[in-house]
């Protein structure tokens, strides 16, 4: 899937050691400069498990390469479940920014790419009594 990625793209993709022993989680790859977590989702809620430990892995920031090939849902629904996964991360990580883009894949074709962004405005500290403003671009 990865070399897709780098022919549609460009750029370089360097694979990471696992450090499950150590407890420590770790994107798959860099992709110029950028976290990368590569999943496969097949079942009926894989989609939804995948983000999740995706976006756990990547810390809110980075790029999911989401292999579709073996989901039988059609894409629409799938980017649903992904945007309502991500939206539900948000609350259960107590996230303050997040920033993905989740590239789908079926049958090595890239089908969709989606942008999340979710930044917070920090309340101004002078008193003016600004309260911070959650912005979602999806």
């Amino acid at each position: 899937m990865a070399e897709v990625v780098v022919r549609e793209f460009g750029g370089k993709i360097i694979f990471l050691a696992e450090r499950g022993r150590e407890a420590i989680k770790t994107p798959d790859a860099i992709w110029s400069s950028v976290k990368l977590e590569i999943k496969r989702a097949s079942g009926n809620s894989s989609v939804s498990n995948r983000v999740r430990k995706a976006i756990s892995q990547l810390g809110g920031k980075g790029i999911v390469l989401l292999d579709i090939s073996r989901n039988k849902k059609d894409i629409e629904e799938i980017k649903n479940e992904a945007i309502r996964r991500v939206r539900r991360s948000l609350v259960d990580n107590h996230l303050r920014n997040i920033h993905l883009q989740i590239i789908f894949m079926k049958n090595k074709r890239i089908m969709e790419i989606l942008e999340i962004k979710k930044r917070e405005i920090r309340p101004d500290t002078k008193g003016s009594g600004n309260l911070p403003l959650p912005i979602f671009i999806i």
